[in-house]
């Protein structure tokens, strides 16, 4: 769990829940935002989820994070489903590489400031003697 409080997630996730309530909800549009700012937001969060998922299903341990390579792995296919296979599946999704870009920089973010060893180890529970 304290993967997901991470400041780094908590900020991430933050800005993507105010920006969905003020387009959706408040039907407040930033152009700019609401093209670059999902995708970029989309990954940190995506791969958050993954690096909880290996920590506490898998057991890794607060200590693990993604390799480069997985990182790098997950950026790909999350790029060739949004913007190459949604796209040739359904005429509502556009391919852009921009959003391809905001995906890459938004691993980026994740890599170099959620994707750590958490400073306090969960450490098992000793049997009393």
């Amino acid at each position: 769990m304290k993967t997901l409080l991470h400041p780094a997630f908590i900020l991430t996730f933050t800005i993507f829940l105010l920006h969905q309530i003020a387009e959706k909800i408040f039907a407040y549009h930033i152009p700019f935002l609401d093209n670059y700012l999902d995708p970029f937001l989309c990954t940190p969060i995506m791969l958050t989820f993954l690096l909880f998922e290996r920590r506490v299903f898998f057991k890794q341990g607060n200590t693990f994070i993604l390799s480069t390579l997985e990182t790098i792995v997950a950026t790909i296919a999350m790029i060739g489903i949004s913007e190459v296979l949604f796209p040739y599946l359904s005429s509502q999704f556009t391919a852009d590489w921009h959003d391809g870009l905001g995906l890459s920089l938004g691993s980026l973010y994740f890599y170099f400031f959620i994707n750590v060893p958490l400073p306090y180890p969960e450490t098992p529970v000793s049997e009393s003697t």
